[in-house]
């Protein structure tokens, strides 16, 4: 039985989920620009968490990120896990509910550098 994924445990990252490879040493091969690229995102996510906090785009003590170490404040929507979430109180995103209560939108980001996406 054929799988198309696989966990794998790599040194210094620990357990990730990964295309199975016929050679262990490809997992190897990908370490250091995974490292490199992982280190990148954690500065840009680092960075934008404090200038949307700075600039009044969201709620400031909202702010959840993948970095976090528990696991029960990790950055979900709508149970969908991105890499930067928090409330926002900006006007276009408010909601209110039937009672008047105002309710917040919500400010998402998900990072991944050093790739081109297309639909």
């Amino acid at each position: 039985q054929y799988k198309m994924v696989r966990v794998v445990t790599l040194p210094g990252l620990g357990e990730c989920v990964a295309l199975t490879e016929k050679n262990d040493n490809g997992y190897l091969r990908a370490l250091h620009p995974l490292k490199a690229r992982l280190l990148t995102e954690s500065v840009l996510m680092k960075s934008l968490s404090q200038w949307v906090r700075n600039n009044g785009i969201i709620s400031y003590d909202t702010l959840r990120t993948r970095e976090e170490l528990n696991s029960d404040q990790t950055p979900c929507v709508a149970n969908f896990d991105f890499d930067v979430t928090a409330a926002s109180y900006l006007n276009p995103l408010l909601q209110f509910s039937r009672s008047g209560e105002i309710r917040p939108g919500f400010f998402v980001c998900d990072m991944l550098l050093g790739c081109k996406l297309s639909l």
